[in-house]
């Protein structure tokens, strides 16, 4: 593996393969993309309760 760039603009740093990088919220477009095909597939409703589904 290796890393391109640097870590911090300011500081400088080479990026490489051990570099730590902050990833805030990333699972939101996944969850938002499973229940969009859950939509399509007929097997959920944007109109649904949360309480129907989740316990």
């Amino acid at each position: 593996a290796q890393g391109f760039g640097v870590m911090n603009l300011e500081r400088g740093g080479e990026v490489t393969e051990r570099t730590l990088f902050h990833m805030a919220s990333v699972t939101k477009p996944f969850v938002a993309t499973a229940i969009m095909q859950l939509v399509e597939q007929k097997k959920l409703s944007l109109d649904d309760r949360i309480v129907d589904h989740l316990p």
